[in-house]
């Protein structure tokens, strides 16, 4: 009963943190810096040297000015981990990180979460090779005895040449990803599921919705229109002698 008296305004506030969680991340893009030249709640461990095989690269940078640069250790691990961050029991909590690696070919970067039990690492997330930036999502739901955890950022050599992984822009979101990262999140899950996204919208006024997709979509009468559909002036079809190709097209009027 006392939060009901908090008023309108705190109350669309709260509202408004629901919708948009916050990233509990620190320092998430590496542009804050301590006096010795490296990342601010940052820190390297056992595996990882700031200054040596962990550093702060200017030059280098998914947004802002600044990354997280991770070398190899031969044969071993290198570790990068972000400061501890209080979190809650048999809640789920939201992972994201970009990534950029340059000539690991028997070596992987990626980001796992240590918690206050163990260590958790997300399956197919793995950058190898040469590959330029690219976002990464997951998702982690603490256990009853779980109170903390902190990312992890780390690459894996098995004996291969120098390489190098960056690592920008990390965040830590409790309960959902923000607006933004909730929609390349559900598109991946879509994915994963076998849910291809070929829908494209070609007709939407008040009366009637006309969209199409290829024949491998299921389209169930009260599921309407996707809402990745994407918006196209036409269907376009092409076949070579003797073969067919079809579409699929749903009519939707108002009334």
């Amino acid at each position: 009963m006392k939060q009901l008296l908090c008023g309108v305004l705190t109350t669309l506030a709260c509202m408004t943190f629901a919708q948009e969680p916050g990233n509990l991340a620190s320092n998430a893009g590496f542009e804050d810096l301590t006096e010795h030249g490296f990342a601010t709640d940052w820190r390297g461990g056992e595996f990882g040297k700031p200054g040596e095989n962990v550093t702060v690269d200017k030059t280098v940078a998914h947004s802002g000015t600044s990354s997280a640069k991770v070398g190899i250790s031969p044969g071993s691990f290198v570790t990068c981990a972000g400061a501890s961050i209080p979190v809650k029991p048999n809640t789920t909590y939201y992972v994201s990180w970009w990534c950029k690696t340059e000539g690991m070919k028997l070596a992987r970067g990626y980001l796992f979460l240590q918690t206050n039990k163990g260590q958790r690492v997300f399956d197919d997330m793995n950058q190898v090779g040469t590959t330029d930036w690219t976002r990464h999502l997951g998702q982690y739901t603490t256990t009853e005895d779980e109170t903390s955890l902190h990312p992890v950022l780390t690459t894996h050599d098995q004996g291969g040449p120098e390489c190098f992984a960056w690592f920008d822009d990390v965040g830590v979101y409790e309960g959902s990803f923000p607006p933004e990262l909730k929609t390349a999140w559900d598109a991946y899950l879509r994915n994963l599921s076998g849910i291809s996204e070929t829908a494209i919208l070609l007709s939407k006024t008040p009366g009637l919705t006309v969209w199409a997709d290829n024949l491998s979509a299921r389209i169930y009468r009260e599921d309407g229109l996707p809402d990745y559909a994407k918006p196209a002036q036409r269907v376009e079809l092409a076949a070579a002698r003797g073969e067919e190709e079809f579409f699929q097209l749903s009519i939707i009027p108002s009334t």
